[in-house]
């Protein structure tokens, strides 16, 4: 590491948050950080399943799930909860992505309890009234997000052909025809196995006292018995060289280009060095896609995407061709600038502003309490730590102008990549 970058670190800050953390006799881990600024808390339940974790015909039961844990409880009738919470000005929702389910809520500290007590009665006592109908709900979800969504569809097929083996594979919401054969047997099934206080993370960000969390905590988690189900066998993504080409094609399509490669998991050493690459070479108005592909009037819009999940992760390119513009041209200079990167490197200047950009991404997600909560259980996700935050930053920090032009050479071949086309369906066709 030169002088200057290593000057150029000291003046950055280090990114960490005072967290506090316990984990109760059945397994359950609880992170809590305190703000008192307003008198507000955000309470998140963390479970690690997803579609990850689903097999072949039974795609999107996760997401199925979330929806009936608002179904109520032999304790409290549906519909109760979402009234709760509206009647003390506060706000709640869930969410389901490939490694992971949430429920969260936002309400005045003083109702931190209760919200304990109801998250804790579900984990448990869900009764899924109303299943059928709510089958219908989903697969609606599943006609408007997918198929009659172009980007929906192509995010789907995009993964779906990058991940041949690996559960990756599966839309989060699952394949329409799973989801119409969903069973009120299979729904219970999945909830009985991945519901467990071992297999969750509380955490609670606001105007609280830690140890009155892990006291409630205890109270009313603790009597839950842990369920120690035998971990699922997860299938590799057998190693694959060669181009895998997609073109999609439809009445009022949006003409998009997207090359996507299939990189290490977040705990891999090589992990930050491509999110900074990926930061370079494609997000904000200094990043080299806007240069030679926006600014000159060749694409509308360019960037690039990092997902980094446990496994695998997956580093996207994504541009929309100008009028009159074809995507072999984009195509071409987009692998012209990333062979740039593998033999040239990039600037003591571009890694600086990778970390500032990450850096103020960072403080201003911490300006909300539920996005710091956000913040705390991806890392939990994905590190398998639920302090895993306190160490994102100084990894990335660490990386080093010769990592960058690395890892491009490692893992941004021509050869071994997904090229997604979509182009608007002409009228003669």
């Amino acid at each position: 590491m030169s002088f200057f970058v290593a000057l150029m670190l000291t003046v950055i800050p280090d990114f960490s948050m005072p967290l506090k953390y316990t984990r109760l006799d059945n397994g359950l881990e609880v992170v809590v950080l305190e703000d008192h600024t307003v008198p507000l808390v955000t309470v998140q339940v963390w479970y690690k399943v997803g579609s990850k974790y689903e097999r072949y015909g039974k795609t999107g039961i996760s997401h199925m799930l979330e929806h009936m844990m608002f179904k109520g409880t032999k304790s409290l009738p549906p519909g109760e909860y979402h009234k709760f919470i509206r009647s003390v000005g506060g706000t709640e929702n869930a969410f389901t992505s490939k490694e992971r389910t949430v429920y969260w809520s936002v309400v005045p500290s003083k109702y931190l309890e209760k919200i304990l007590e109801i998250e804790s009665d579900r984990m448990v006592n869900c009764i899924f009234d109303g299943f059928e109908s709510e089958k219908k709900v989903v697969a609606e979800e599943r006609r408007w997000s997918r198929e009659n969504s172009p980007m929906g569809r192509l995010w789907d097929s995009f993964y779906a052909t990058l991940f041949m083996s690996h559960p990756y594979h599966h839309p989060v919401i699952g394949w329409m025809s799973d989801i119409e054969n969903f069973s009120l047997s299979d729904v219970k099934e999945h909830y009985e196995r991945y519901y467990a206080p071992d297999n969750a993370l509380l955490v609670v960000v606001g105007d609280v006292k830690s140890e009155d969390v892990f006291k409630l905590a205890k109270k009313y988690f603790g009597r839950i018995k842990k369920r120690s189900n035998p971990a699922q066998v997860i299938s590799k993504e057998p190693d694959w060289n060669e181009i895998r080409t997609l073109h999609l094609t439809g009445e009022n399509y949006p003409r998009v280009l997207m090359i996507g490669y299939v990189a290490p998991g977040y705990k891999h050493a090589d992990s930050p060095a491509l999110e900074i690459l990926s930061i370079i070479l494609g997000e904000g108005l200094s990043s080299r896609l806007q240069d030679i592909l926006v600014d000159r009037g060749i694409a509308t819009r360019a960037g690039t995407w990092f997902s980094s999940m446990h496994d695998y992760s997956v580093f996207v390119i994504q541009a929309y061709p100008s009028p009159g513009i074809q995507h072999d041209s984009l195509l071409r200079l987009i692998d012209e600038e990333i062979e740039k990167i593998k033999k040239e490197g990039v600037s003591e200047a571009e890694l600086e502003r990778a970390l500032r950009l990450v850096y103020a991404n960072l403080v201003i997600s911490g300006q909300s309490l539920y996005r710091r909560g956000l913040t705390i259980g991806g890392f939990y996700i994905v590190a398998d730590d639920p302090l895993g935050v306190n160490h994102y930053f100084e990894r990335l920090k660490a990386v080093e102008l010769e990592d960058i032009k690395r890892v491009a050479s490692k893992y941004l071949l021509s050869n071994k990549r997904v090229i997604a086309f979509m182009d608007t369906k002409k009228e003669s066709e």
